[in-house]
Formats: C-alpha cells, sequence, structure tokens
C-alpha cells in the first residue's frame, strides 16, 4: 500500500553506483530529458574523487576538438563529458569509432591494436534521444536516464538537496542567503512547471 517516496520521485543518478560498475572502456550514457541536466551532479562527483573533468558542449565544428580531448584523456587519465551529442549529427560515426576502440582495443576490419586507455579515463556522454545516436556506443556503454523533478514539491526537493550545510553555513549572512536560495528554488520550480502550459 505504502512503497516509499523513492518510488514516487525520480531519484538522480547515484554517481558512486555508475562509478563503481564503470571502467575506462565503457562509456556512460546520460539520456536526456527536457529541464533535466546532470552536468552539475558529474561536475560534483568529480571534485569528490578529485577526477579531472574535461568538458566540451557538442554542436557544428566541435567534432575535430571532441576527438582531441579524447585522445588526451586516454593518455592522461582524465575524463572526457562531451555534453548534447544530439546536436552533433555529422560526428556521430567518429563516436562509434572511439568506441569501438576502446571496447575491442581496435577499429573493426582492422588488426592494429591500439594502446589500452589509462585506468582512470572515463568517456561521459549526455544526449537527447535521437534515431542517429550509434547504437554500439549504447550496446557497451552504461545508460542513464535523467528527469527532472515532476511538482513543485519534488522540484523544490531536489534543487535544496543538492546544497550541503557546510555550502549554506559558508555565507556571514545566513539568514538572509538561506531565505534567498529558498527563493531562488521556489522560482525555478515554479518557471519549470509554468513551461509544461507553454
Amino acid at each position: 500500500k505504502n512503497l516509499g517516496k523513492q518510488y514516487a520521485y525520480p531519484m538522480p543518478p547515484n554517481m558512486d553506483e555508475v562509478f563503481k560498475e564503470s571502467d575506462a572502456k565503457t562509456p556512460i550514457i546520460f539520456v536526456l530529458s527536457q529541464g533535466a541536466d546532470p552536468t552539475n551532479i558529474i561536475l560534483r562527483f568529480a571534485k569528490q574523487i578529485e577526477a579531472n573533468v574535461k568538458m566540451i558542449s557538442l554542436g557544428e565544428g566541435q567534432g575535430p576538438i571532441a576527438d582531441d580531448k579524447i585522445a588526451k584523456g586516454k593518455v592522461s587519465g582524465d575524463w572526457v563529458l562531451l555534453s548534447n551529442c544530439h546536436l552533433c549529427k555529422s560526428w556521430m560515426p567518429d563516436l562509434k569509432k572511439h568506441s569501438e576502440i576502446l571496447v575491442e582495443g581496435k577499429l573493426s576490419g582492422t588488426d592494429q591494436m591500439e594502446d589500452p586507455p589509462n585506468k582512470n579515463f572515463r568517456l561521459l556522454l549526455t544526449s537527447m534521444p535521437c534515431s542517429y545516436f550509434p547504437s554500439y556506443v549504447l550496446q557497451n556503454g552504461i545508460k542513464i536516464t535523467n528527469e527532472p523533478p515532476r511538482g513543485i514539491k519534488a522540484n523544490m526537493s531536489s534543487n535544496l538537496g543538492l546544497l550541503s550545510d557546510a555550502k549554506l553555513k559558508e555565507c556571514n549572512k545566513q539568514k538572509n542567503f538561506k531565505s534567498l536560495v529558498f527563493s531562488l528554488c521556489f522560482f525555478h520550480a515554479v518557471l519549470q512547471e509554468r513551461k509544461k502550459y507553454g
């Protein structure tokens, strides 16, 4: 009869669990929905475990920059976060090649083996669902969906839950700061709800 709030509200991705399941050869794919962006969750977790993140928002002409960041990240052990993969349709075949090299150690149809990536390397991708996203990447990656909270209460709980007590206590004028944070979270939640109605 009463299953609990973990079944009623979408929970943000648990990056500890995702990180434990992942390795340098497995892309992590965040499937986006309107109004949800996991970038802050990823960056906060990376800071927590002291991982260096190289981030690029994909779009027209960003493919060669992404290629370079992946190549350097595989050597240095940096994380590479490629946001909005759905906006770079022309680069999707290259993403498939990068994934093949990570997973199999070589491109399909060739015998030349590549050096394995640094064990700390992670390839993180965010994308809206689209038909041209490479199925090879989806089949060999860890997929995570991230939905925005539904309702003002859930939205405010989600936003306020991202702030630690230590962060709230950093300000000298705590009462005013907490009021401001609450007001901004409420305003954001109302806007997210109103967006549904145009």
